[in-house]
């Protein structure tokens, strides 16, 4: 197929686009349930990427209000978003090992 539903979605990342395109030339999805799916993995990818930039310039504690170090709340943001994207590739049977 060589339509525009095998376009990556505009509002990805460059990195999002680039992994699209990885999956779509390694795996047949050519329904809209699928797409959508991988749209949805994706998209949590981005959110994933987002947390750890923000883990990587913050650390993994903050300091509240009070003055009493806590976790994070990206910690929590990159751990769903990792779950998220595993189970809407686990959905479409992509294995991401063998993305890699």
């Amino acid at each position: 197929m060589t339509d525009n539903r095998l376009k990556p979605p505009s509002h990805l990342s460059k990195k999002a686009k680039h992994l699209w395109r990885q999956i779509t030339a390694a795996f047949t999805i050519d329904d809209a349930p699928g797409l959508m799916l991988l749209t949805s993995a994706l998209e949590a990818y981005d959110r994933l990427n987002e947390a750890r930039a923000e883990l990587k310039r913050d650390g993994i504690s903050v300091v509240d209000r009070w003055g009493q170090r806590k976790q994070h709340p990206s910690v929590q943001t990159e751990a769903s978003a990792r779950s998220q994207m595993h189970q809407a590739l686990k959905l479409i049977n992509i294995d991401i090992n063998a993305l890699q």
